[in-house]
């Protein structure tokens, strides 16, 4: 089956012919489930998007009517009856926004090492757009909500295609394209910067300073991205590559020493695909002292060979970076891995220290302690926002350095990571950022490290490391509410491990085809395997584990409605969470989730004030304090108190935004007892 949304809406069958999907509000009804493949859309919501606030004096009959002729329309099982809601059983796969979305995805992952690859698969993504998206359908309110996120998505594609080919030099073919995108999107500040370096690298210095000026005006003098295109631009006007030449031939024979070891760093500037480089990170590559590091870019900056330092890091320019990497090339191989592993080896310890400043559960406590004794170069922390600060910076290198180490010449070559060979970098990076992962819900990162580990996996039969991959994969499915893929990525997680006798690691997997199957609302499932998960994990003395399934457990039967067995596992719940702030911000959160569904609501803003003030203890994820401000909201309308209430749902909502456009994400807080079941609690990492 295939269904397009990038344009007026179409339809296939399984067998390719089209199938006529007869009125504007039919089409509506489809094409907002497609929007939510294989996810369970509340009825509620889809009146709104089909009616807005002009609904048909009986709504949800009208509704269910269109669903009833969509069943009979296509192919069998499409359209099951779900609890909760109604459900498109379709794959991401087999929508055209699906197959975009994946090729976006798949073009930044090769982008680093091949971005003419890049380039190719976000041309033929951007082909997949036929005209104005979700046309021929009846529904204002939902193109009205829908139209800005795909018009932003495909101007983020637009912008990447752009950037990858500047970097490629095809900056005479991109003018007119960037011309026109600046002239319908002039408050786009990516866009305006790379219309600037066009100009500038095809000569047009004078229209590129006009231009330059111009997006000034619109955007502000203030404009952080405008200023480092300004001074990448002056930088460039100072490297030609004659010049570039002489300026390393003067630093390789300054009678200072300081000099000289510039001109040896800069080569290895291009070895890895990292495009930023602090001193302790070139300290590490270059195997010299962090001072000597700092004088050495501090003497490349002041040629005019390097930029910065911004928030001090340093960088290459482009024509640098092509000589740097040209002479790294020709390094001795041997060599050129040996400074690899030194700076894989200081990520790899800095990241482990990134979670030393956290609460965390004494498994997790204990797991990268032992990283940070295995890598014992890479930055301290003193708190957790300068930890999670400077993670949030590095995950795009980090993610570049994984993906160059996982080629298989990388399976070879000794084990320069404390016992184990440079190409499970990736797997190195799934443990250190564990806990990262969890509180910034930076999906997409997880995902493609994740990828990354299990290919490398896969191809040197490492079965461990492929169910630690196939875990965080079904982690990230968990919480993105993809609920069918979950459990079968999971499910052979926790077959894996069996198979190899890490009986502990198959048990925290299993726990986390809990919430996938209550999303999927398998309820009945979910409390059986919640109930066996429980009893083995209280056998092997695992109580961290315990208190988290005793959430999700409670959880389960305050959705089936066996009030007095959910109140009592989740008090008993909280009562154990003392030590760490998520278990206690979670067991508070489902309490107050237990006293909304009672109308307690005096209890239930009790209960998400306290969620929120353990969320508060340090930084915590940004879906699960939209999710306890929205059930503080709930309570606040119980009680009269509209007000206070719109405040709150403010809050959650713009947390949302924020997470669902970095993400490109459709998550949503429901009230209570529409969505049929968190998947956090299993996913807890710290």
């Amino acid at each position: 089956m295939d269904i397009r949304l990038l344009g007026p809406l179409e339809v296939s069958a399984d067998d390719g012919s089209p199938l006529v999907v007869r009125g504007p509000l039919q089409r509506s009804v489809l094409a907002a489930l497609a929007l939510r493949a294989d996810r369970t859309v509340p009825e509620d919501e889809l009146i709104h998007q089909l009616w807005g606030a002009d609904p048909p004096a009986e709504p949800r009959t009208a509704l269910r009517r269109h669903v009833r002729a969509l069943r009979e329309l296509l192919p069998a099982g499409r359209l099951p009856e779900v609890p909760g809601g109604h459900l498109l059983r379709i794959s991401r796969e087999e929508t055209d926004l699906g197959r975009f979305r994946a090729a976006l995805v798949q073009a930044r992952e090769v982008a680093p090492a091949s971005p003419g690859e890049a380039v190719r698969l976000l041309d033929a993504a951007l082909e997949l757009w036929r005209g104005t998206p979700l046309g021929r359908l009846s529904s204002t309110s939902l193109r009205e909500r829908e139209l800005p996120r795909l018009a932003d998505l495909r101007l983020t594609a637009l912008e990447e295609r752009a950037e990858l080919r500047l970097s490629l030099g095809r900056h005479e073919e991109l003018l007119p394209e960037l011309i026109t995108l600046v002239r319908d999107h002039p408050l786009r500040v990516r866009l305006a910067g790379q219309l600037v370096q066009a100009l500038h690298r095809v000569g047009r210095v004078s229209d590129a300073a006009a231009e330059l000026r111009l997006a000034y005006q619109r955007l502000g003098d203030g404009s952080a991205e405008l200023r480092l295109v300004e001074a990448g631009l002056r930088a460039e006007d100072a490297m030609l590559p004659t010049g570039l030449a002489e300026r390393l031939d003067r630093l390789a024979t300054s009678p200072e020493m300081s000099g000289r070891l510039a001109a040896s760093v800069f080569p290895l500037l291009g070895i890895a695909d990292v495009r930023q480089y602090s001193s302790g990170a070139v300290s590490a590559l270059a195997g010299c002292t962090p001072r000597e590091a700092s004088q050495a870019l501090e003497r490349l900056t002041a040629a005019g060979l390097a930029r910065g330092p911004v928030a001090g890091l340093y960088a290459l320019g482009t024509e640098e970076r092509a000589v740097a990497s040209r002479q790294a090339a020709a390094l001795p191989e041997a060599r050129r891995r040996a400074h690899l592993a030194g700076l894989a080896c200081w990520y790899l310890g800095s990241l482990y220290r990134v979670n030393s400043p956290l609460s965390l559960q004494e498994r997790h406590r204990r797991r990268y302690q032992d990283g940070a004794d295995r890598f014992p170069h890479g930055r301290l922390f003193t708190s957790a926002d300068e930890s999670l600060g400077w993670a949030d910076h590095a995950r795009q290198e980090v993610l570049a350095l994984a993906h160059q180490l996982s080629a298989p010449e990388y399976d070879d070559g000794g084990d320069p990571l404390a016992g184990r060979p440079l190409s499970d970098f990736a797997l190195e990076v799934l443990h250190a950022m564990e806990s990262y992962f969890r509180i910034r819900l930076t999906w997409r990162v997880q995902r493609r490290i994740a990828e990354i580990a299990l290919r490398v996996a896969q191809r040197r039969g490492d079965v461990t490391a492929e169910a630690v991959a196939l875990t965080q994969l079904g982690r990230v499915h968990s919480q993105r509410r993809e609920p069918a893929r979950g459990v079968e990525v999971l499910e052979r997680a926790v077959e894996l491990f069996r198979s190899v006798g890490e009986e502990e690691e198959a048990l925290y997997a299993l726990s986390v085809v809990v919430p996938c199957l209550g999303t999927a609302g398998r309820l009945d499932e979910a409390v059986k395997l919640s109930e066996a998960a429980l009893e083995q994990a209280r056998a092997a003395g695992l109580e961290e584990l315990s208190i988290t399934i005793r959430h999700n457990l409670g959880r389960c039967h305050l959705l089936i409605g066996n009030l007095a067995r959910a109140h009592r596992m989740l008090t008993e719940g909280y009562a154990m969470a003392a030590r760490v702030p998520y278990f206690r911000a979670y067991g508070a959160g489902a309490l107050a989730e237990y006293h909304l569904a009672t109308k307690d609501w005096g209890e239930a803003v009790h209960w998400a004030d306290r969620a929120l003030g353990h969320a508060a203890e340090q930084p915590f994820d940004p879906f699960m304090v939209a999710k306890q401000r929205t059930r503080r909201a709930t309570a606040l309308r119980g009680l009269g108190r509209e007000q206070e209430a719109r405040v709150e749902d403010m809050q959650a909502q713009a947390l949302l935004e924020d997470l669902n456009r970095r993400e490109e994400s459709l998550l949503r807080v429901t009230p209570v007892g529409e969505e049929p079941f968190d998947p956090d609690a299993a996913s807890v990492q710290i």
